[in-house]
């Protein structure tokens, strides 16, 4: 496979329109037929040649249109700001969608994060495509307000708004889901997402310019090639989380000393959302967090979202050898959603897995306050028809539908059962991935010890 490089000298934004592949062909049907005409070729063949430009222009448009991606529904407007990270402290830089009043830009921002052309490169690699047909994605505009004010960061009754960690998939990166992202910011949610520094995004840098980790191709695709890499990145969770919960983040986003210490004195939790390889993530660290809950008997994840998720790494010790340990398995205790895609349930080994996971959880003995979570968890989600532990199949789905890829590639990515809007098929999932966190919201046991009789007095922000 070829390794494509890119030139550290940012191209004028204007030769990146005239270089595309969307306007080069219809810039030269008019240019060279124009000379054409002066050295004696016939007006009949300087129009073809100009029907031909034009016609490829706009297959192009068709085949990748040039979107400027927008939130849909919710009651805000989405704000973004870049945090850097922190490499040698496996502190992930992090890209914080949250809502706001402030408007977006009437023509958008750019799509790709600093213009930096080392997420295409490796998305390129990834995809074995050549870099120019990925180029054009430079093109691309979303819907956001750079650094806009947030919001208030407590909802009308006083406790803290919703708080997502959001992990992506290999070869993917924060930006890669800016639809979702914003979906989720306009509905209230502050959307904290990791661009993870284990070699599994398509590039990781921080607004700084400090870090800049490329695609790493050379890890195979057994669980011990993996499993390397989910430590890395179940660290990286936790520690993005210890950043929100200290108030480094929400300082970082404008927040005010008094209102950022008033959150910390609540010790709300936050909500684990992700993706494929990222779904897998954040699967592992709420096992983590759980088990570490077990013995200081504080939690600081709430719940677990996640979006067709990964099975290779989780197959051993950092998941499923956890929860079959016969001698000291460990409980997993966090309210989950699974929600898999058409493409991953027809994926028999991958449903089967995760259906096999599941049987294995429910069955798990419970401490009494284990058992009393599960219980309330489940008495509020009774009217959703769903439990604290559930798997949902969104039929004519792909993997890649709660990407931005189904939206600026929709021909090439399509399949014969993928008959869902992909558009609406992200409003579906934000929406539904936020009633969720809401739902379980509210008085919650959250003491764990297992001498103590369940308290419900504790909260469970959203």
């Amino acid at each position: 496979m070829h390794r494509y490089t890119h030139s550290r000298l940012v191209m004028h934004p204007i030769f990146d329109y005239i270089f595309s592949i969307h306007y080069s062909p219809v810039i030269l049907s008019v240019l060279l037929p124009s000379l054409a005409l002066g050295f004696g070729v016939s007006w009949k063949a300087c129009l073809f040649i100009t029907c031909i430009g034009a016609m490829v222009t706009c297959i192009a448009f068709y085949v990748q249109p040039l979107l400027c991606f927008a939130p849909l529904g919710g009651s805000f407007n989405a704000g973004v700001r870049e945090v850097q990270g922190e490499r040698g402290a496996m502190k992930p830089p992090v890209t914080i969608v949250y809502p706001t009043i402030s408007g977006a830009p009437r023509s958008g921002i750019d799509y790709v994060p600093f213009g930096e052309r080392g997420y295409l490169v490796g998305l390129a690699n990834y995809s074995k495509l050549p870099y120019i047909l990925l180029k054009d994605m430079l093109l691309l505009r979303k819907k956001m307000r750079p650094d806009a004010t947030p919001v208030s960061l407590f909802l009308r009754n006083g406790t803290p708004r919703p708080i997502v960690v959001f992990s992506h998939g290999l070869s993917g990166f924060p930006h890669l889901y800016s639809s979702l992202l914003m979906d989720l910011a306009v509905r209230g949610a502050v959307v904290v997402a990791m661009t993870h520094m284990d070699g599994s995004a398509a590039y990781c840098r921080d607004a700084g310019r400090e870090i800049r980790i490329p695609l790493n191709t050379r890890v195979g695709w057994t669980t011990e090639d993996r499993e390397p890499q989910l430590e890395i990145r179940v660290r990286e969770t936790l520690n993005t989380i210890k950043r929100i919960r200290s108030g480094e983040l929400l300082l970082a986003m404008g927040y005010d000393a008094s209102t950022v210490k008033k959150f910390v004195a609540m010790q709300p939790r936050v909500h684990l959302v992700g993706h494929s390889f990222g779904g897998a993530t954040c699967l592992a660290a709420a096992l983590e967090d759980a088990q570490k809950a077990s013995e200081t008997h504080l939690r600081s994840v709430a719940s677990a979202v996640v979006y067709d998720p990964w099975m290779v790494p989780l197959q051993k010790m950092m998941f499923y050898g956890k929860l079959t340990n016969t001698s000291q398995p460990c409980h997993f205790t966090t309210p989950s959603l699974q929600i898999f895609s058409e493409e991953w349930v027809r994926n028999r080994e991958q449903y089967y897995f995760f259906q096999d996971v599941k049987a294995i959880i429910d069955a798990q003995p419970r401490t009494e306050e284990e058992a009393a979570l599960v219980t309330v968890v489940n008495a509020k989600l009774k009217r959703a028809n769903t439990s604290w532990y559930s798997i949902k199949d969104y039929c004519g789905t792909g993997h890649l539908t709660c990407t931005d890829v189904s939206l600026f590639s929709p021909v090439l990515y399509r399949a014969g059962y993928m008959k869902v809007s992909p558009r609406g098929s992200i409003v579906a999932l934000a929406s539904e991935t936020l009633q969720f966190i809401e739902k379980i919201s509210g008085l919650l046991p959250v003491n764990t010890k297992p001498s103590i009789k369940p308290q419900l007095s504790g909260k469970l922000s959203s």
